[in-house]
């Protein structure tokens, strides 16, 4: 997948999985084989390119004609981010002119 996440009990060597892409929007897998009874798992990812809200739709056929329709919603934000402290100190004047290193970041 596009984002390189797994999902809990996923095998990173297993063929990709393809996915619908809706706008900011990953759903997959984007094609089913199912036996009746069967369980399975739409995964959704968002990677929004602004703030703002996303609306998307998208539709699940079955070969039994069913036909429904879902609808996805998600909102990206914008983060402010403001240093006042470094190492635990309060930071000098001009000190976050150049680039600050964090670390590993988790998101």
């Amino acid at each position: 997948e596009e984002d390189g996440a797994l999902a809990e009990g996923e095998d990173a060597d297993a063929a990709p999985v393809p996915v619908m892409a809706l706008g900011p929007f990953r759903v997959g897998p984007g094609e089913l084989v199912m036996k009746p009874a069967e369980e399975n798992t739409l995964r959704v990812t968002f990677k929004p390119p602004r703030g703002g809200e996303f609306v998307k739709q998208f539709r699940m056929v079955c070969d039994n004609c069913q036909v429904k329709t879902f609808t996805v919603v998600g909102k990206g934000s914008i983060l402010e981010v403001k240093m006042s402290a470094l190492d635990g100190r309060s930071t000098l004047p001009g000190e976050l002119l150049r680039p600050v290193w964090f670390g590993p970041v988790v998101p």
